[in-house]
């Protein structure tokens, strides 16, 4: 198999790239404190995942129906630096600590122009006919400090125990049919203006399987969390009434926090979960475990 060597670039220093980071690379490698340690665990991840996709292939797994797939996939473009020449993407998002960066990346943007909302100036020179001047300012200089909304952070974790008979990824899958159907009632439940919500599932032991469940909220600032969604045991809320868009980018990294356990756990389990992950023959529609919601859907 051709392994493409590539060059690294730059470190880009845009809220994107930093949500990208903070939610894949540093929770896989450790934080770097310079650009020689992030170029380093960079490609340390890089060999991490190649690592993983031959183990699993090793064991029947065919991305797409077709062996030659296994190429790209091992040569996809690293994310958190710049890289060139520019390669190609392997779309394995549930499971490739690159392209699930790039997909932290769409996130924070799509999340992000919704939340700060631009507000049109228009500045007009009477002094001639010339076309007038229009400038955009994010809403959090407008609106200064007294914002009539809050973010709110909520993770929920839990330990589930199936049995690792054969290796069977039918009753993983109706496990994470139930938490997506769970997680639509509590949408409805709560009134948030937007919200987003990510799960993630990953190998704990033999026959554990921890779910983490991540949702970010915008709501009023007089709006009552605690009274409809209280926390308990396994469950954390967090809440930021003044919300900048380094505190959304923060927020955004930790909603999307890459399950660590998918590269270090065997290829076996994991392949598992892939499996899992997929719709099977008739009417049945793979889980969706990812979901914007209210203003943030567009």
């Amino acid at each position: 198999m051709r392994l493409y060597n590539l060059t690294y670039g730059d470190i880009p220093r845009g809220y994107g790239w930093q949500a990208q980071r903070a939610a894949v690379l540093y929770p896989l490698m450790g934080i770097g404190h310079s650009d020689e340690q992030v170029l380093d665990k960079v490609m340390a991840v890089q060999r991490r995942w190649r690592s993983c996709a031959v183990g699993m292939v090793g064991l029947g797994w065919r991305p797409r129906g077709r062996l030659r797939n296994i190429v790209r996939i091992c040569n996809c473009m690293p994310a958190f630096v710049l890289v060139t020449p520019r390669a190609w993407t392997c779309d394995q998002i549930s499971l490739c600590p690159f392209c699930y960066a790039r997909r932290v990346t769409a996130v924070w943007q799509q999340i992000d122009a919704a939340y700060h909302r631009t507000t049109r100036v228009r500045v007009t020179n009477t002094s001639s006919r010339q076309s007038r001047a229009v400038m955009w300012l994010p809403e959090e200089d407008v609106a200064a400090k007294q914002s009539p909304y809050c973010l709110v952070e909520r993770v929920f974790s839990q330990y589930v125990r199936l049995s690792p008979a054969d290796l069977d990824p039918a009753p993983l899958r109706r496990l994470l049919q139930t938490v997506a159907r769970d997680r639509g009632r509590r949408m409805r439940k709560i009134q948030a203006l937007g919200a987003f919500a990510m799960t993630t599932v990953s190998p704990a032991k033999t026959d554990i399987w921890q779910i983490r469940q991540r949702e970010l909220y915008k709501v009023k600032a007089e709006y009552d969390f605690a009274g409809v969604c209280m926390a308990g045991p396994g469950c954390r809320v967090r809440r930021h009434e003044t919300v900048s868009r380094n505190v959304l980018q923060q927020a955004v990294a930790r909603t999307c926090r890459y399950p660590v356990e998918l590269l270090r756990q065997p290829p076996a389990r994991v392949l598992q979960l892939l499996q899992a992950q997929r719709g099977v023959a008739g009417d049945e529609r793979p889980p969706r475990l990812a979901a914007f919601y209210g203003t943030w859907r567009t």
